[in-house]
């Protein structure tokens, strides 16, 4: 009996290597993963030509709907961007519960995405209310994965409609995981680390001084997310709080994260593109204002080496698009945000493999296999295995083209960071679940395709 579709003609990546294989697909799912002469009969065959194939990405590190608008048209535009950059999972920051229920939440946004989304989608939540600690059961029962922390995020530099956080917050927060971690719980919390205080006096003396920076990371400097990065740890460490730093910037971050480890504190270190290859001597300061700042070239050689180290274990994307008007002209107050996902693979192949900073294995490992596996989503997603969905990205090393706003699908930006960017190594082809989601860049998925995945806590 045939199966749906053999892709063949490809050489498979995954964390242990490569090898030229067919891959079958039924339905939805990988049911063999064989020598391509071994394949058995399918209704399509997809030859690849030579090609790499991936798993799909697994983006660690989404925001959807931001800022907050017509939440149809973001899900639409985002979910396509990340179609066609060779993602199909998005984990995305659902903070649109504000102070209210996360479970309510969950299952409001849940059923929202399944109307316009092109990949599928697993959430995590925002913690802001000592209501939201006493509803983190419930919230992971529901298929929440874990609980975000976002500690600079109150007075003037808060979000819209949300209150910020504090150490109390913090700590009874961290408290609760860890309660529910040692009742058998596979949960953690996502911590964005800076110390905002810091921010505020260095803004104030600029203002008096009527002075604008050269850059952001000048009054947003290194210090603030080291200090806020330690009195995390500390607080992991005495409440048994598994810990995720998000977006990691500083060049002195990886060795906090390895001393960490040493004593014993269950902690993973995600950072992006931006920190990876942005600096402030080849971006403009306001088009990148990001939170935390795109800093200097010893920072991203130093996150570069933290990869290959195995210190920082998952790059995604902290994906969160803004227009030119959203982002406005004044330096202090301007929306901070960047749009990522769709150039995130070619980054990470032109700038990592292509330079020898990192192998298309350590690609998968990062950008795949590792936030699937934190996030629980494998072995359903981040791998090329029997059983896995059959979530596939085909790559084509040898492919040149330049980024050009115009070619891309993300339209809550109306620029790119990388705009004129030469990039070699692109995404050809996208499936999930077996089917053809982007190929040669057009988008071939419909709305609605993609699926809220419950995650399995326990």
């Amino acid at each position: 009996m045939a199966v749906d579709t053999v892709v063949t003609g490809g050489i498979v990546v995954t964390t242990e290597g490569r090898s030229p294989a067919a891959i079958a697909i039924d339905g939805s799912k990988i049911v063999a993963v064989t020598d391509q002469r071994n394949a058995p009969q399918a209704k399509r065959t997809i030859d690849v030509g030579g090609n790499f194939i991936l798993p799909g990405l697994v983006d660690a590190h989404m925001h959807l709907n931001y800022p907050q608008g017509d939440m149809a048209k973001n899900f639409r535009s985002e979910t396509q961007a990340a179609a066609a950059g060779g993602c199909t999972t998005v984990i995305n920051v659902m903070i649109e519960h504000g102070s209210g229920s996360m479970v309510e939440g969950c299952a409001n946004y849940a059923t929202a995405y399944e109307k316009d989304g092109y990949v599928d989608l697993s959430l995590n939540a925002f913690v802001c209310t000592p209501a939201h600690i006493r509803e983190m059961k419930d919230a992971l029962d529901c298929g929440i994965s874990s609980f975000k922390f976002l500690l600079p995020y109150k007075g003037r530099e808060a979000m819209e409609g949300l209150p910020g956080i504090d150490d109390g917050i913090l700590y009874l927060g961290f408290s609760e995981i860890g309660r529910l971690v040692r009742k058998g719980y596979r949960t953690f919390a996502r911590v964005h680390a800076e110390s905002i205080e810091v921010y505020f006096r260095i803004e104030d003396s600029y203002r008096e001084q009527g002075i604008e920076p050269a850059t952001y990371t000048e009054v947003r400097p290194n210090l603030m997310e080291f200090d806020a990065t330690q009195r995390t740890i500390a607080f992991a460490k005495e409440t048994g709080c598994p810990i995720y730093i998000v977006h990691m910037s500083i060049k002195e971050g990886p060795a906090l994260i390895g001393k960490a480890k040493l004593d014993g504190v269950d902690v993973t270190a995600e950072t992006c593109p931006q920190y990876l290859v942005l600096n402030t001597e080849n971006t403009d300061k306001l088009r990148s204002k990001v939170n935390p700042p795109v800093r200097h070239r010893a920072d991203n050689e130093a996150l570069w080496q933290a990869l290959k180290d195995g210190l920082i274990q998952v790059v995604g994307t902290d994906h969160a698009p803004v227009t030119e008007a959203q982002r406005g002209k004044d330096f202090w107050r301007a929306h901070v945000g960047m749009a990522g996902v769709e150039t995130w693979l070619p980054i990470m192949l032109s700038e990592g493999v292509g330079k020898g900073r990192m192998t298309l294995e350590k690609v998968v490992e990062v950008c795949c296999y590792n936030p699937a596996k934190k996030y629980g989503l494998t072995p359903q997603k981040g791998m090329i295995a029997v059983g896995s969905d059959a979530d596939l990205v085909i790559i084509d090393m040898e492919k040149r083209a330049k980024v050009e706003r115009r070619n891309l699908y993300t339209q809550a930006a109306g620029f790119y960071n990388y705009e004129g960017w030469d990039l070699k190594g692109w995404p050809v082809m996208t499936m999930l679940r077996g089917s053809v989601i982007m190929e040669n860049g057009k988008i071939m998925g419909t709305p609605g395709f993609g699926k809220f995945i419950a995650v399995k806590t326990r």
